[in-house]
């Protein structure tokens, strides 16, 4: 027993050490013979075990000792009409923290799929809502340009009409982004080009006063980016910029 791979402790009925085996000493890295056992013991699960009134039958458990998780019997025996415990263990570390570490990443799993469901859902449903918002700014547009000799009736109503949709757009980029898994897809974009595509995006008849005047060069810009963002950047630029121009005509027009 002394050489066993089990760790083997024999106590007396209050849990004082009789003897214990080499297994157990590799543990506590000394004889623990003559002290009491049962304080060494930890983390008793299940609980409600209480080891000094084991009497007439085998208990078995898991504990912690010495940082360690064991998994455990504690058997009632009589040896020469002495009442005696015999606490048998295995080192069961090693196997309990792969374990944890396996349910951990089965639940990282399970979210991954989850996460990657919902981010292609979220990418459909703001492509599709993404056509509904272009759809109304388009008409929006329009209503201001054939409605030029009343403008200021409805001026007011369509630029509330295109601010809101640009905000939902700006939602649908998020969404977008989060489908994407937060990742850019970079590519070649040539900066001549978005300019132009840009500014024809804008309707310079939604604001009275301003024109946009492109000075750009022959060749082509070529940088690598994410499309849309770039889009995204270019866009507030020149909405930020018109919003300003149209601010200061406004001010001029009062004086």
């Amino acid at each position: 027993l002394r050489h066993s791979a089990e760790i083997i402790v024999v106590c007396d009925e209050k849990g004082k050490v009789v003897e214990s085996n080499i297994a157990c000493s590799k543990i506590f890295k000394r004889s623990i013979d003559g002290e009491y056992f049962y304080d060494m013991l930890t983390d008793i699960s299940p609980e409600g075990i209480v080891l000094d009134e084991i009497s007439d039958k085998p208990c078995y458990f898991d504990c912690r000792c010495q940082e360690r998780i064991l998994s455990a019997s504690l058997s009632p025996i009589n040896l020469h009409n002495h009442h005696l415990r015999v606490f048998v263990a295995r080192d069961v570390t090693s196997e309990k923290l792969l374990a944890q570490e396996k349910e951990e990443l089965s639940q990282q799993l399970i979210h991954s799929q989850r996460m990657e469901s919902l981010g292609m859902l979220a990418g459909g449903i703001a492509h599709d809502f993404n056509n509904c918002i272009h759809a109304i700014m388009g008409h929006a547009d329009l209503a201001q340009m054939m409605y030029l000799d009343d403008r200021d009736k409805i001026s007011g109503t369509l630029q509330k009409i295109s601010s809101i949709a640009e905000k939902a757009g700006k939602l649908t980029s998020q969404l977008l982004g989060f489908a994407r898994k937060g990742k850019y897809n970079v590519v070649t974009i040539d900066l001549v080009d978005l300019l132009k595509e840009s500014a024809v995006l804008l309707d310079p008849f939604r604001i009275a006063g301003a024109e946009i005047k492109m000075d750009l060069p022959g060749e082509k810009l070529l940088i690598s980016g994410d499309l849309p963002q770039m889009q995204q950047v270019v866009l507030n630029l020149l909405i930020n910029a018109l919003d300003a121009v149209s601010g200061n005509s406004e001010e001029k027009e009062k004086k």
